[in-house]
């Protein structure tokens, strides 16, 4: 029959080159013994690299369980979206015809659940920033806390309102701390509403 290895958080007493060289080589070495593998992470970056599927779990109640690709593209929870995605949580409520967030209005999809505590998840990515000497009409203020550097790009931590959100953006911008900046979505960008995980498009013009 076929073999199951668990593998308990192995990789997480391990210096950072070693711990990437074996997670590399995992998937072969257990092709090569014709086993299958449990592999228990905190570290989603981890489950999504090696993977064949992954179940999110949280407080003892599974959220998703599903191929890495589907986790990113359609995270069924806000857990799952925060967690995997590192993405930003915003309240969105019905207004009229549309829905009103802290990014500015998004087309509403039909029907939507009465008075459901519905909320927008936005990716990192999916954000821009202005300095406050271009501002314009549109967008939202918003406080630069920090940044980190993570090689190839910044990660930015804002304020906005009561709201902390992660922003990755290119080395070239800079932007100081405690700066005032224009946060918008990048052009193209859309968002994914809860309950339901329906992709939701801003509302142009």
């Amino acid at each position: 029959g076929n073999r199951l290895v668990l593998l308990d958080e192995p990789f997480s007493n391990l210096d950072v080159e070693v711990r990437l060289r074996l997670r590399s080589e995992l998937p072969a070495v257990l092709a090569d013994c014709g086993a299958s593998a449990l592999l228990v992470t905190h570290d989603p970056e981890e489950a999504l690299a090696v993977c064949d599927r992954v179940a999110v779990l949280h407080q003892g109640r599974l959220h998703q369980c599903a191929t890495p690709q589907e986790l990113v593209h359609r995270p069924a929870t806000p857990f799952v979206g925060r967690f995997v995605l590192q993405g930003n949580l915003l309240p969105a409520r019905r207004e009229g015809d549309g829905l009103q967030t802290p990014l500015g209005p998004f087309l509403s999809p039909l029907p939507l659940p009465a008075d459901a505590d519905l909320q927008l998840l936005i990716t990192p990515e999916a954000l821009s920033l202005e300095p406050q000497a271009e501002l314009e009409s549109g967008g939202a203020c918003a406080r630069v806390l920090g940044r980190e550097f993570l090689g190839r790009e910044w990660l930015y931590s804002l304020q906005l309102g009561d709201l902390l959100l992660r922003v990755r953006l290119p080395l070239e911008h800079h932007h100081q701390r405690g700066s005032l900046c224009r946060l918008r979505l990048q052009p193209g960008a859309s968002g994914l509403l809860y309950p339901g995980a329906t992709r939701v498009q801003p509302l142009q013009g």
